[in-house]
C-alpha cells in the first residue's frame, strides 16, 4: 500500500513538474514569439520614379546597392501566384506559418536518404529566413525560422507575407523581388508572364546563382521545365501550353533597369531622398520617343557637343517630357549634366518669346516681311547656324527656319528691355553680358515693309516711330498707322523696286500671301504719302496770306510727292529747279514782285533767298 502511494505521488510530481515545464516553456515561447513580432520591420525598397500613366521611368536601389521594388498581389500574374504556391506551398492559406505535414515528409525523406532533401520549409518561413538573413541546413536556424514564421503569421496576414515574399525572394546577383527580376529578365513588368517566363520565376529562388540564365543557361532551363511538367501534372497548366512554353529560349542576358527621365528623376530624388513613389507628370511615350530622337541626332554631332529637350503644355504648365542629354552614361558628352538645369545661353529658345512680344504689341505678325540677310549690330554680327541667309521672308518661316537675323530685329524693335521684364514676370533670372540695347548698325540698309500689324517699317539702324495722324482709309484697311512721309517714301521706293523685281524674276504671284501684302501695302503707303504732301502743300499756301500772290499751278499739286519731299520744313522753290521743272513758274506765279534792287526778298515774299537766275542757277543775295 505504501509503494503505490509513493507512485502516485511521485508521479504527481512528475506531472507538476511536466506541468510547470510546460507553461514555462509556453512562457518563452511567447515571450520570443513576442519579442520578434516586436523587432520585425519591413524591408527597405528602392525609390520608384513613375510617371502620369504609372509606367516606371527610374528605379533607385536601396543603400546596399540591390535591386528591391515593392510589390503586392496586384503586380503579378495570376498565373505566376498559383503556379508559385502549387510548388512552394500548398496549405499556405491554411496553416499558421509552419506546415506539420511538411515537416513529417522531410524528417522522413531525411533518415531514408541520410541527408536533408527537402526542408519543410512553407512560405512564411522562407520570408522569416530572408528577413533574418539566416542560414540553410542548420536545425537551429531551422528553430529560428519556425519562431519568425509564427511572428509573422501574427503580425501580417497572407496578402502582406505574399508581398514580403515578392520583395525579398532572391534572383542571382543583386536582384530581389519579382518586379526587379521581372524587368532584368524579361524588360517588363511581372503583370502579364508567360507560362515559361513565369516558370522561370517560381524556379530561380531555389539555387539563385546556381541557375542564373546568365551565366548557366542549361541549369535555368532544366530548373524552368522541372516547374512546367509539374504544372502539368496538377492540371494548373494543359499538356499543349507546358510543351510550348519548353520550347520557348531562355534569356541569355541581363537587362538594365529602366532609365527615363533619369535627370530629373535624379534631381527630385536629391530634393528629397526617402520620398517614394515620386510622381511626375511626365507622358511616358513621349519620354521615350524623344529620348531616341536625342540619341539619334547625337550621333551626327562631334563627340563633346550635347543636346536638351524639354517639352510642356502651355495650358497647365507642366513638364511632358525632359531630356537632359543624349546618354546619361556617355562619359565623350558628359550626359551625367543635366543641360536643362545648366546657367547657359537660352539660344533659339528666346526665338518664340521674341515672335510673341512682337505679335502682341503689333509690330509684326505672322505674315509680316522680314529681311534674312548678313547685317551687324553695334559690333555684332550674327550669323544663321548654316551659315545662308533666305533674304525676303514672312516672320512665321523666320521663325520655323529658327533665322537669327530677323529674330535680332524684331528684339530691337520690341525692346530688349521688355522682353527681360516679361520673362522675369514668369520667374526666371535672365543674366545679360552685355548692354541690351541694340545700337547702329555698320552700314545703311534700305528699310523693309511690314506688311501687317503696326505699320511701323523696321531698320537695323533705328526703330521707326508712328506718329499720331490717323491712318487712311486704305491704311485703316490693311491694318497701317500713319507714319513718317520722309521715311514712308523710302519704304515705297523700297517696296516699288521690289515689287518689280518680283515681277522681273516671275516669282509674283496674287495667290501667295506675302505677295498680296507687299502689293497692298505699297499702295497704300503711295495712297497716304499724295495725301500728306498735298494737305502740307496747301497749308505753305494758305500760310503766306494775301501777298503771297495766286496759288500755286496744279502741276505742282499733282506733282510726285515722293520727289518733293514734303516733309522737309521750307519752301518747296528751295528745291533744285533742274530736277522740278515746275518750280520756276510756280515761284514766278506766286510773287512776281519778289525780286528787287541789290536781290533782297521782300517781306511777303516767297523766301527768294536762292532765286534761280536764267540758267537755272540760284542767285547768292
Amino acid at each position: 500500500m505504501s509503494s503505490l502511494r509513493r507512485t502516485a505521488q511521485a508521479g504527481l510530481v512528475g506531472l507538476l513538474l511536466l506541468l510547470v515545464a510546460g507553461l514555462w516553456s509556453y512562457s518563452a515561447f511567447e515571450q520570443a514569439v513576442s519579442r520578434r513580432v516586436a523587432a520585425l520591420t519591413a524591408p527597405a525598397v528602392g525609390v520608384e520614379v513613375v510617371g502620369r500613366e504609372g509606367m516606371l521611368l527610374r528605379a533607385f536601389p536601396v543603400r546596399d546597392g540591390r535591386w528591391r521594388l515593392a510589390a503586392s498581389g496586384s503586380d503579378v500574374d495570376p498565373r505566376f501566384l498559383k503556379m508559385l504556391l502549387a510548388w512552394e506551398d500548398r496549405r499556405f492559406l491554411d496553416h499558421g506559418g509552419i506546415d506539420p505535414l511538411a515537416l513529417l515528409r522531410a524528417v522522413w525523406q531525411s533518415a531514408r536518404h541520410g541527408r536533408i532533401v527537402s526542408g519543410g520549409s512553407t512560405l512564411t518561413m522562407q520570408v522569416a529566413r530572408m528577413l533574418e538573413n539566416l542560414p540553410t541546413g542548420s536545425y537551429s536556424a531551422k528553430i529560428e525560422q519556425m519562431l519568425t514564421a509564427i511572428a509573422l503569421e501574427r503580425r501580417y496576414d497572407k496578402a502582406e507575407i505574399l508581398s514580403l515574399y515578392f520583395r525579398l525572394a532572391p534572383y542571382g546577383g543583386n536582384v530581389e523581388g519579382i518586379r526587379a527580376a521581372s524587368l532584368s529578365l524579361f524588360g517588363k513588368e511581372p503583370r502579364r508572364l508567360t507560362a515559361a517566363e513565369a516558370a522561370l520565376l517560381v524556379a530561380l529562388p531555389q539555387s539563385p546563382e546556381r541557375y542564373r540564365p546568365d551565366r548557366f543557361t542549361e541549369r535555368a532551363k532544366l530548373a524552368r521545365d522541372r516547374v512546367l511538367a509539374r504544372m502539368a501534372d496538377l492540371g494548373i497548366l494543359s499538356e499543349r501550353e507546358a510543351g510550348r512554353a519548353e520550347r520557348e529560349p531562355v534569356p541569355l542576358v541581363r537587362r538594365d533597369m529602366p532609365v527615363m527621365a533619369a535627370h530629373l528623376a535624379e534631381r527630385i530624388h536629391a530634393e528629397n531622398p526617402e520620398r517614394s513613389p515620386i510622381n511626375l507628370t511626365i507622358d511616358e511615350r513621349l519620354q521615350q520617343q524623344l529620348e531616341t530622337y536625342a540619341r539619334d541626332k547625337a550621333r551626327s554631332l562631334k563627340s563633346p557637343v550635347s543636346l536638351a529637350l524639354v517639352v510642356a503644355d502651355h495650358a497647365t504648365g507642366e513638364i511632358l517630357a525632359e531630356v537632359g542629354s543624349p546618354d546619361y552614361f556617355d562619359r565623350s558628352r558628359q550626359g551625367f549634366v543635366d543641360l536643362t538645369q545648366a546657367l547657359r545661353s537660352p539660344g533659339s529658345t528666346l526665338k518664340p518669346l521674341i515672335y510673341g512680344l512682337a505679335f502682341e504689341r503689333g509690330v509684326a505678325h505672322p505674315e509680316s516681311l522680314v529681311d534674312d540677310s548678313p547685317g551687324g549690330f553695334s559690333g555684332y554680327t550674327p550669323q544663321n547656324f548654316d551659315h545662308e541667309f533666305q533674304g525676303i521672308i514672312t516672320a512665321r518661316r523666320a521663325l520655323q527656319l529658327s533665322r537669327n537675323l530677323p529674330a535680332v530685329e524684331l528684339l530691337s524693335a520690341v525692346g530688349p528691355s521688355r522682353l527681360v521684364q516679361r520673362i522675369r514676370r514668369t520667374g526666371a533670372k535672365p543674366e545679360a553680358r552685355r548692354p541690351l540695347a541694340a545700337g547702329p548698325c555698320h552700314r545703311p540698309r534700305r528699310p523693309r515693309a511690314d506688311a501687317g500689324g503696326s505699320g511701323q517699317a523696321l531698320c537695323r539702324h533705328r526703330q521707326w516711330r508712328r506718329r499720331p495722324a490717323a491712318a487712311c482709309r486704305a491704311g485703316r484697311r490693311a491694318g497701317i498707322a500713319a507714319a513718317d512721309p520722309l521715311r514712308t517714301g523710302g519704304l515705297v521706293r523700297h517696296l516699288d523696286h521690289r515689287r518689280r523685281h518680283l515681277h522681273h524674276q516671275g516669282l509674283a504671284r496674287r495667290d501667295r500671301p506675302q505677295d498680296r501684302h507687299l502689293l497692298r501695302l505699297s499702295r497704300c503707303l503711295d495712297h497716304r504719302l499724295r495725301r500728306q504732301a498735298r494737305r502740307r502743300r496747301l497749308a505753305r499756301t494758305a500760310g503766306r496770306g494775301a501777298g503771297a500772290g495766286p496759288r500755286r499751278p496744279g502741276c505742282c499739286r499733282a506733282g510726285d510727292a515722293r520727289r518733293l519731299r514734303a516733309d522737309r520744313p521750307g519752301d518747296p522753290a528751295r528745291r533744285p529747279a533742274a530736277r522740278y521743272p515746275c518750280l520756276r513758274r510756280c515761284r514766278t506765279a506766286a510773287a512776281p514782285e519778289a525780286r528787287r534792287p541789290g536781290g533782297r526778298a521782300s517781306s511777303g515774299g516767297a523766301e527768294a533767298g536762292n532765286r534761280l537766275s536764267a540758267g537755272g542757277q540760284p542767285h547768292r543775295t
